[in-house]
């Protein structure tokens, strides 16, 4: 890496650069180069004179009054700087904090309060706050869906109890996702049996139950879903144990038909041991998510029948959310032994 000290006279803001800043952002970001310096150098490409990389930084300084800064030379062509100018703001190559963030912003808001909003830090505690959600959501999601005592339903013509409606905020490390139903304290393994022979057998009063259901939160809790499309995870082990079809692939056409909107297969199928779901059993296994064509550019409704650790629904919602919105949905979330591991929004 090449670094130089250049007057900001010489450096030519990129006229295609395709970004811009708030007011409020650029004061954030001013407080920023004056509380920790110009820790990010500005990227400036010594072939066309561009700056391709810092131009909301350039900015600052100049109306700092500053006259010269360290660069990191580059020496490209203009198209290649036009593509690393795009690169170092893609979104879809960057990480994203994890939960791990609330304790320091804990910390510093004991000790130094005054940086979070300075430096724009009370954007991150607004979006981790109450897991996403905040009481106004709640209470929006309690009148959709009525509360569980009122809107307790069994399941039609099948054997399967140990259910209860619960219509829950979950999540995985990096997903957030909406379940229907869990299992009760109650639940015996004989519960599991029964499902998972439904699920196999891919029985067409099951489907019809489970779609039904989903298919109320949906309408219930989305305002518009004109245009949404209806997909699911790629078929598993049960998918060759019944002539009837695919479980979770029937349930999401189903719910598709019910919605009035498109259902798409996206998902190619993957062989996996005879179980419920992504857990222990397939580790070490194929599983990685593929796709039988790619997708089109739209919001996605995605729809799993089970989910038991939230790692499908985590691949598959990483994999799409490059093309649009995406709202994960589970008919029945956890195992027989899981009660209390997500955010109640009734």
């Amino acid at each position: 890496m090449i670094i130089e000290r250049k007057k900001l006279s010489e450096l030519k803001p990129a006229e295609y650069n395709p970004r811009t800043i708030s007011d409020a952002a650029l004061a954030g970001l001013k407080h920023s180069i004056e509380r920790f310096g110009l820790v990010e150098p500005i990227i400036w490409n010594k072939r066309t004179g561009h700056v391709c990389g810092g131009h909301q930084r350039l900015k600052v300084l100049l109306n700092h009054g500053e006259t010269e800064t360290d660069v990191v030379v580059v020496d490209l062509p203009a198209i290649e700087e036009k593509a690393l100018n795009l690169t170092l703001n893609n979104p879809a190559i960057q990480g994203v904090f994890t939960e791990g963030v609330t304790i320091i912003l804990d910390e510093l808001q004991a000790i130094i309060p005054e940086v979070l909003p300075a430096l724009k830090l009370d954007m991150i505690v607004n979006e981790f706050k109450d897991a996403g959600t905040n009481d106004t959501e709640q209470d929006q999601w309690a009148v959709a869906v009525g509360a569980p005592e009122t809107r307790e339903v069994d399941i039609p013509v099948s054997p399967i109890g140990g259910l209860v409606w619960r219509p829950s905020l979950c999540k995985t490390r990096t997903v957030r996702f909406i379940s229907v139903r869990k299992w009760n304290e109650g639940s015996k393994e004989a519960d599991l049996e029964a499902l998972k022979n439904g699920k196999y057998a891919c029985e067409p009063d099951l489907v019809d139950a489970v779609a039904d259901e989903l298919t109320t939160i949906i309408l219930e809790l989305m305002n518009n879903i004109d245009g949404w499309v209806v997909t699911n995870p790629p078929p598993g082990g049960s998918r060759t144990n019944s002539t009837n079809g695919h479980f979770a692939t029937s349930v999401a056409s189903r719910v598709a038909s019910l919605c009035n909107i498109k259902y798409r297969t996206i998902f190619a199928p993957r062989i996996r041991d005879a179980g419920m779901s992504h857990g222990p059993h397939t580790k070490g296994k194929t599983s990685a998510i593929t796709s039988d064509e790619d997708p089109v550019r739209a919001n996605y409704i995605l729809i799993d029948d089970l989910a038991t650790t939230g790692s499908t629904i985590e691949e598959c919602v990483h994999y799409l959310e490059s093309y649009g919105s995406i709202i994960p949905i589970v008919w029945l979330y956890g195992n027989v032994t899981q009660y209390t591991d997500s955010t109640l929004i009734l």
